[in-house]
């Protein structure tokens, strides 16, 4: 009888308009980015549980089809409503309390999180890390709320040859929400149907109204094409100063995680929980230290005709090309004009890396994964691959769903 009159009272309360409604939404997923959320949520007109809710529905409204996302965190809504009980308690982690983020699925998360770790790779389903990448820690201190695992170019783009940005053997093809139809699995693996990679679905998701923010990882562009296919920001930042621990790995040597966003504001509020702070070169936060207008930018630009994609990588198409070389120029008269100091920069030329007919980062990866992947799998507290040959010869096995045709694998 209670419960009936209580139903009965919220009905005719809300038709009377004695409750306010509260709005499904007063954001769009789309475009909102997290410093908005913020002050949605600092104002009371937003919980992070409805957050995440709106996300988690934009997920399964469109993911079917742009296949951005491996799995969603089993713990996303309970650590959303912590952070709501300790909002109302007076305590804000920081400028990222009670936003979701996206996380690549070669980042290490704990079972506890509802989540494999696989890289893509189905021999690393079920496998088991011994603890958190230590940027997942960081995050959940700063008050994120780690939301779902992204799909990625299978082992970051280091299985092999011949495999599209964005294909994995657990996650499948990723397609770009910018981009009419699917990406056309007979061009290059970043031609211009291609959402690019290997950071395919954090970029692709962020972009989709998944989450504000995602993390990535790069070895060579990883964060950056993919970033700029979906049209986002992103930052490379300098080896070493992200941890790598935890982090499914090609080379130490070049790997790096970093952010995505759709604001520099949030690109730097992530970026300083990614960073440990006593490897910053200046005292205080990126997001302090953003200049207030383009008279305080310092601007390096390189030659859009010599720093070109090859056309291994992108298929020229003639009058797609020139608009993006002319477009560039234009971008580049724009921050000649508006920057404190503008440079064409010249590094070494791309042709300056090949020796004895091999690229020379190829030659360092080749030389460092064995080691580092064989470090990875050999602390796995359960894994049914412990070394790279185990590794080749599941794939091997499991030709049908790990080695699609035209595959060339890698050789390590």
């Amino acid at each position: 009888m209670c419960s009936a009159l209580y139903l009965l009272l919220v009905t005719l309360g809300t038709k009377l308009r004695l409750f306010p409604e509260r709005p499904n939404h007063t954001f769009d997923p789309l475009i909102a980015t997290a410093a908005q959320l913020q002050n949605l949520l600092s104002s009371g007109k937003l919980t992070s549980v409805e957050l995440c809710q709106v996300y988690l529905d934009q997920i399964h409204k469109h993911d079917h089809y742009l296949k951005a996302v491996l799995a969603i965190a089993s713990t996303a809504l309970s650590q959303a409503a912590m952070l709501d009980k300790e909002r109302l308690q007076g305590r804000v982690r920081g400028p990222l309390h009670g936003i979701p983020v996206l996380i690549k699925d070669n980042i290490a998360t704990l079972p506890t999180f509802g989540m494999d770790t696989t890289a893509g790779s189905l021999a690393l389903t079920d496998s088991k890390p011994a603890r958190n990448a230590e940027i997942i820690d960081r995050m959940v201190t700063a008050g994120l709320i780690i939301l779902a695992k992204a799909q990625l170019s299978e082992f970051a783009n280091f299985k092999g040859s011949n495999l599209m940005a964005g294909w994995s053997a657990v996650g499948g093809q990723t397609q770009s929400a910018y981009t009419s139809g699917d990406v056309d699995l007979q061009d290059s693996p970043l031609g211009h149907s291609s959402p690019s990679g290997s950071s395919t679905g954090s970029a692709v998701g962020v972009s989709a109204g998944y989450s504000p923010l995602a993390v990535g990882t790069d070895t060579c562009g990883s964060l950056i094409t993919p970033s700029t296919r979906a049209a986002l920001f992103t930052i490379r930042p300098t080896i070493g100063t992200v941890s790598q621990e935890g982090i499914i790995p090609v080379s130490k040597l070049f790997d790096t995680a970093g952010p995505m966003a759709k604001s520099v504001v949030d690109l730097a509020n992530l970026l300083d929980v990614l960073i440990d702070s006593s490897k910053k070169e200046t005292p205080g936060t990126y997001a302090e230290a953003l200049p207030g207008k383009w008279s305080e930018l310092r601007v390096g630009v390189l030659d859009p005709d010599e720093w070109f994609f090859d056309e291994n990588l992108q298929k020229p198409v003639p009058a797609a090309s020139e608009q993006i070389r002319t477009e560039t120029r234009k971008a580049y008269q724009k921050f000649k004009k508006l920057a404190k100091e503008y440079r064409e920069i010249s590094l070494i030329s791309p042709d300056k890396l090949i020796v004895n007919n091999e690229h020379s980062m190829y030659a360092l990866w080749n030389a460092d994964f064995r080691e580092h992947i064989n470090e990875y799998l050999g602390a796995l507290e359960w894994s049914k691959v412990r070394t790279l040959d185990d590794l080749i010869k599941f794939n091997k096995e499991n030709a049908a769903e790990e080695l699609p045709s035209g595959f060339v694998p890698m050789a390590v």
